[in-house]
């Protein structure tokens, strides 16, 4: 039953954790390769067969020429997706094809007969396949595979290790070379439970172990900026709806149902401390200025710059990771004193002193960068101009039968109002939006009156919208009073994460506002201000039912901040930033505290110091890193000895099992011969034991009722004795051991096909 238990159950967690990789690869790759997901459901096909046919020795399965042909064959596969994808679907899907070819490579190891430097191979081709999907997007649907991944390959691993070490200690069961009636559960089985103690302690090793390992490698490995430029690496180039040249009025409600992430936020103090945004947060993005009939499109521009030097005491830092679209728009919050590109090589984020908008180059990659903005929203932005003449006239642009439309709609609520405070006739007008017993929100988008203007309809029969129809209302009322105004898209809110202290900014949250260009009287200058007449509570309600998994949203959002900023965002950069920095700090301390102590104690014998001026100078950090220094000197020595001591040991036992070839090592030999005919071989992971024991269980099923079972533990058995033991084997034993392995020699050559 132990064999059963938990040989069965890790290959079952090991073909699971296949599935689970294959399923990460090809989620978000249909738009790449339309046959994508047909991928998962052969991982799943192929898995049965070999755990129900091959791994229970009822099925040969690919013997190891043959595998290795199979996976040459396969090279030509690759080649043609590549091929077939830059000329039917325009894309380059190389990483997506050379993850194909990692699950080609598990598919053809799957059907063969495993020992555990097999396993240790799966385990490598599982874990690359979800590095290279890390690679092809960063979804949420693909965060949350891999980490039920990474928790199954956790399992297999503990389980593994528990089989391993159950083998070594050669209980008398774990050979599991008896029928299956005759496994009977005894007081002494090493484990009787799967999740017991001996499981947790191995879990928590294993995990312990593969945390501490993968840390270290992933944080000395040396690091450039290929990735960084890679093209399409974080999948392909999704589009945002709202963001164009021109956008036709209901066209943003596209992907307000849409829980795909496009910013992530950290946002910092002056200090450099992790903070939270105090307000609302509008991510502002584009303006829209001229309107005809339903289309607004993009406000005139023209490039200029933010100031030189800005005062950045009073200010809030964002530093923002923005996911892959085509689109050119650098979102933030306004107003904004200064911007800076964290991309080497790339352009840095230029500014429209038009309308305030900042933009990048085309990339289409994840891009990355921070925004200083004031914490006083109401501030003015620093370089927008205010609008000319021509400007003017496009702010103010409207037919004039909408333009009496409109009149006959806004009098009533601003005629109590002085015309030249415009700023309390709009926010009049923005409050007029309020009452939830004149319009409501919702996502649903029709037309009752297709003669007139959508925002007429909108005003006068349908009453309901969502933010894009609130917006265009009230700009286009702002506009028949006289009031210049503009529509902006963007982003409204965030999911904030208080494990991981950042703002998760999601499609869902898409919103247009406007702002207007207002003052309080005739002498007042005139400032744009922020409108937003969409009923907040309603929108929040609608937002809220967007997306799956709410309950659970701060750990899974949070194991993807660990991702996208420390793993696939930890760069060259920030690796010396954060490891080589340092610790080249440290050492060059630790070199002149101890060159002043090495002086000071010279000056002390020659007489020309006193002690107490040696303790003045002492340092304590220098100190620590001179410690530090001599210790890791001492440990890499130890090391190095150990492995050299190691090498001659093993050097020697290879001599001297060369010169010692006894009968019963002979014997043995001649067992690993004939089982090699089988194609059954131990590897170099493999314990002898731990080879018979595996053997064993082969030799059972492929030849039911023979006896032949048992031979691989026989000839262990006196291979041990005397390899480790010095004892020596009667000549009836060996004889007897001779005559089994002829039987086996016997079956093997009655075998079909042998």
């Amino acid at each position: 039953m132990i064999g059963i238990r938990f040989e069965r159950l890790f290959r079952a967690s090991v073909y699971l954790m296949l599935v689970f990789a294959s399923i990460a690869l090809s989620i978000d790759s249909n738009g790449d390769n339309p046959i994508a997901m047909a991928y998962p459901l052969v991982t799943i096909f192929i898995s049965i067969i070999a755990f129900l046919k091959v791994d229970r020795g009822d099925v040969a399965g690919l013997t190891r020429r043959l595998g290795s042909l199979l996976a040459i064959l396969s090279i030509p596969l690759v080649i043609a997706e590549v091929r077939i994808g830059w000329r039917m679907l325009e894309s380059d899907l190389l990483v997506l094809a050379l993850g194909h070819w990692l699950l080609y490579l598990c598919w053809i190891k799957m059907m063969m007969p495993k020992s555990v430097e097999d396993d240790w191979f799966l385990f490598l081709l599982g874990l690359v396949m979800v590095l290279t999907s890390a690679v092809i997007s960063q979804s949420d649907v693909v965060g949350q595979l891999i980490f039920i991944w990474a928790i199954i390959s956790l399992g297999s691993l503990t389980l593994f290790h528990l089989e391993r070490e159950a083998a070594r200690s050669n209980h008398p069961e774990l050979g599991a070379n008896l029928p299956a009636s005759a496994r009977i559960k005894t007081r002494d089985q090493p484990y009787p439970r799967i999740f017991d103690r001996p499981f947790l302690i191995s879990g928590i090793r294993v995990v312990a172990t593969t945390l501490v390992m993968s840390v270290l490698v992933f944080l000395i490995m040396p690091r450039g900026d290929i990735m960084r430029a890679s093209r399409n690496s974080g999948g392909a180039s999704r589009h945002l709806t709202g963001f164009d040249e021109e956008v036709k009025l209901g066209q943003l409600g596209e992907i307000l149902e849409n829980n795909a992430v496009v910013l992530t936020v950290e946002f910092f103090d002056f200090e450099g401390l992790k903070t939270m945004p105090q307000e609302e947060t509008y991510w502002r993005g584009v303006t829209m200025a001229r309107y005809d009939n339903g289309q607004w499109r993009r406000q005139d521009s023209s490039l200029g710059s933010l100031p030189a030097r800005p005062d950045l005491k009073n200010t809030i830092r964002q530093r923002i990771r923005q996911e892959p679209s085509d689109s050119t728009v650098v979102f933030g919050l306004r107003p904004v004193l200064k911007a800076d590109s964290l991309m080497r090589l790339r352009s840095g984020i230029m500014f429209n002193n038009t309308d305030g908008t900042m933009f990048r180059r085309s990339y289409s990659n994840t891009y990355e960068y921070q925004i200083y903005s004031s914490k006083k929203s109401t501030d003015t932005q620093p370089s927008e101009i205010l609008p000319n003449l021509k400007q003017s006239n496009q702010l103010l642009a409207m037919t004039p039968n909408l333009r009496t439309e409109l009149q006959s709609l806004t009098g009533p609520i601003v005629s109590a109002i002085s015309k030249t405070d415009t700023e309390a006739r709009a926010r009049a007008l923005e409050n007029h939006f309020f009452n939830p017993s004149l319009y409501a929100y919702t996502l649903e988008q029709t037309r009752i009156d297709n003669q007139i203007d959508p925002v007429l309809d909108f005003l006068k029969n349908r009453k309901e919208g969502h933010c894009e129809y609130f917006a265009s209302a009230l700009a286009l009322m702002l506009r028949a009073e006289g009031i210049p105004s503009r529509l902006v898209n963007g982003f409204k809110g965030g999911d904030w994460n208080s494990l991981g202290q950042v703002m998760y900014v999601r499609e869902k949250y898409a919103h247009a506002w406007v702002e207007a260009l207002v003052s309080s009287g005739p002498d007042q200058i005139p400032r744009w201000i922020t409108l937003d007449p969409t009923p907040a509570n309603q929108r929040a309600e609608s937002v809220a039912q967007v997306g799956m998994f709410n309950y659970f949203r701060q750990a899974t959002d949070f194991v993807r901040y660990i991702w996208v900023f420390y793993i696939i965002g930890f760069d060259s950069e920030r690796q010396y930033r954060l490891i080589y920095e340092p610790v080249i700090a440290l050492f060059q301390e630790a070199k002149t505290g101890l060159f002043i102590i090495v002086e000071g104690i010279r000056e002390l014998l020659n007489g020309t110091r006193r002690l107490s001026d040696l303790v003045r100078f002492f340092s304590a950090r220098g100190f620590i890193g001179g410690l530090m220094l001599a210790v890791s000197a001492i440990v890499i020595l130890q090391i190095a000895r150990r492995i050299f001591r190691q090498f001659l040991y093993r050097m020697a036992e290879k001599r001297r099992a060369q010169t010692l070839v006894t009968p019963g090592i002979a014997i043995y030999q001649r067992l690993e011969a004939l089982l090699g005919e089988l194609d059954l071989r131990r590897s170099k992971n493999e314990t002898p034991r731990e080879f018979a024991d595996r053997v064993g269980r082969i030799l059972y099923e492929r030849f039911v009722e023979t006896g032949l079972e048992g031979i691989p533990d026989l000839v262990v058995d006196a291979f041990y004795k005397i390899r480790f033991g010095g004892l020596a084997i009667d000549a009836q034993q060996l004889a007897l051991m001779d005559d089994q392995l002829n039987t086996l020699e016997l079956q093997i050559r009655k075998r079909p096909g042998s």
